[in-house]
């Protein structure tokens, strides 16, 4: 049985990106990673896809990915 994981926006947490936003907070704009949660209330993360990911991380075009061969 496939499993079903909840996506939701969050900014990231990569340290790169928060240094350039530090660094140059004019140029820089805040980047939002895809957070996957095995529960709909948030509690239990299960993955997190990176701001840079642009064609493997689910979009609400892209509803359904394939995540750990699953």
């Amino acid at each position: 049985m496939i499993g079903t994981l909840y996506a939701r926006r969050e900014l990231t947490t990569d340290q790169s990106t928060e240094f350039m936003v530090k660094a140059l907070p004019q140029l820089a704009k805040p980047r939002f990673d895809v957070q996957l949660y095995y529960d709909r209330k948030a509690t239990c993360p299960a993955a997190r896809y990176p701001w840079h990911y642009t064609e493997s991380k689910p979009t609400r075009r892209n509803k359904y990915v394939m995540h750990n061969c699953a």
